[in-house]
């Protein structure tokens, strides 16, 4: 089952997703599911150069502003963050251009996780290049190939935006499932087994 995960890099209901989603795939251990995850970003394509984001809007001033909302979904998800300790990145880009590196060479699911824990638990600065090499290095993504990337400005990873997608995380199953949010981890089950069902009775047609 190829399953589509739309996510940010700095955001932390993306975290949780990944988290319910290994757990809802871990109740199929008889069905072999292809992950890719996709960048989403409200930026305009000439953005890829750093930016400065007002403290407000930070992505550490936005997880500490959900701190009492998310701290029971962290705890269920075993994630730690150091709210008080968060780096106040520049730009979440050249991480996820990592992501889409690591994808494609196979080694997406155990990058993608390290990125988040550099960010929310150790809270390194995830749009800094030596700390995204140090995490090649860690899950052997290619180095060479991903810089290669960094030095071409018109590299820039390609947002992922499917009919109906208005935020992130977000998840499209078999291409043709859409739902949006950090749902619980039996939302996920239901979403896997109708996607599953429906493709075997062919009541699904069409995809975005």
């Amino acid at each position: 089952m190829n399953i589509d995960f739309i996510a940010d890099t700095v955001c932390i209901r993306s975290y949780i997703a990944k988290r319910r989603l290994e757990k809802a795939m871990a109740a199929f251990p008889d069905v072999v599911f292809d992950i890719t995850a996709h960048p989403l970003s409200f930026l305009p394509p000439d953005s890829y150069a750093p930016y400065r984001l007002t403290p407000l809007s930070s992505p550490a001033e936005r997880t500490r502003g959900l701190r009492n909302k998310i701290e029971p979904l962290l705890a269920e998800t075993g994630i730690e963050v150091c709210f008080d300790r968060l780096s106040d990145i520049r730009s979440p880009l050249l991480s996820q251009m990592l992501i889409r590196h690591a994808f494609a060479e196979g080694r997406g699911m155990k990058t993608l996780e390290s990125v988040f824990k550099a960010f929310f638990t150790d809270g390194r600065d995830i749009g800094d290049l030596p700390v995204l090499l140090e995490i090649c290095r860690e899950n052997g993504v290619d180095e060479e190939s991903f810089l290669r990337d960094v030095e071409r400005r018109d590299a820039a990873p390609t947002f992922f935006r499917p009919e109906g997608l208005r935020c992130a995380p977000a998840f499209l199953f078999d291409g043709k499932l859409l739902i949006s949010g950090a749902q619980n981890t039996d939302v996920l089950i239901k979403m896997i087994q109708t996607a599953a069902l429906s493709e075997r009775e062919g009541l699904i047609s069409g995809s975005f």
